[in-house]
């Protein structure tokens, strides 16, 4: 997805990614694999751009996004640790 430009991704898309994002966070300490995942996801919202405004990415619209679990994971810093722009 993220070689696709902006206009080509759907306006919704933040919905379902924030909603695995919740998942994943959830069952994070299950197993490894899906704090891996977690970090992938965190790192794609970073990358990705808002529809409506290219410079805004899908981390920007986190705090718009009702999805209260997604907000929780960004307050606990796993997002932190994948940013390195």
């Amino acid at each position: 997805m993220s070689e696709l430009h902006f206009s080509k991704i759907h306006p919704l898309m933040p919905i379902p990614l924030f909603i695995c994002a919740e998942f994943l966070y959830e069952n994070s300490s299950k197993h490894e694999s899906f704090h891996q995942c977690l970090q992938e996801l965190v790192s794609i919202f970073y990358g990705l751009t808002n529809v409506n405004n290219h410079e805004q990415s899908y981390v920007d619209l986190l705090p718009r996004s009702c999805i209260s679990k997604t907000k929780e994971l960004f307050k606990h810093g796993i997002g932190a640790s994948t940013v390195e722009a």
